[in-house]
């Protein structure tokens, strides 16, 4: 009895971990610093690297992803207008393989009320600095990702666990 319970209380439940398997989507090479060019930061391989070190963990868990979320669900949070914008973006991105779109303009909150095929200044709506390229395959990892974080809310929200990491 007291052995299983010193037993239990040394040893952590698995923590499920939600991996974005498709993050590697998003991966521009620079990003623009105070007007410099510079690597970008947040590259796939951080994630990975993240990844590597949790499972080297005797108690976490990789889980997949939930399966894809709907617009309704992602409109509880965001707004409709912003997911076109990311939706136009990332399908111009692969159609022109431009790569990656950088705003460098900012067409201020009342310009994101106009629809974003009207907008002459695309690469600046919905942004609030140069830090966030848009290319082909950012709207799937974004979407991934956000589905992630509502795997883990869900599994702690059930009972399921109580802390889950995404």
């Amino acid at each position: 009895g007291c052995f299983c319970f010193l037993q239990r209380l040394m040893t952590p439940a698995k923590v499920p971990v939600f991996y974005p398997s498709q993050h590697g989507l998003h991966a521009p090479n620079a990003e623009y610093d105070n007007g410099v060019l510079v690597q970008y930061g947040d590259v796939p391989a951080r994630i990975e690297q993240i990844k590597a070190a949790l499972m080297a963990l005797p108690f976490i868990e990789v889980e997949s992803c939930a399966t894809p979320l709907s617009m309704a669900e992602l409109e509880q949070v965001h707004s409709p207008e912003m997911l076109n914008y990311l939706r136009v973006m990332s399908e111009k991105s692969k159609e022109e393989g431009n790569g990656y779109y950088y705003p460098s303009v900012f067409p201020g909150y009342f310009a994101r009320g106009f629809g974003v095929n009207e907008s002459r200044v695309l690469g600046g709506m919905f942004a609030f600095d140069v830090h966030a390229p848009i290319g082909g395959g950012t709207l799937t990892a974004v979407l991934q990702s956000a589905a992630s974080a509502i795997s883990a809310s869900q599994v702690v929200l059930a009972g399921k666990t109580t802390v889950a990491y995404a």
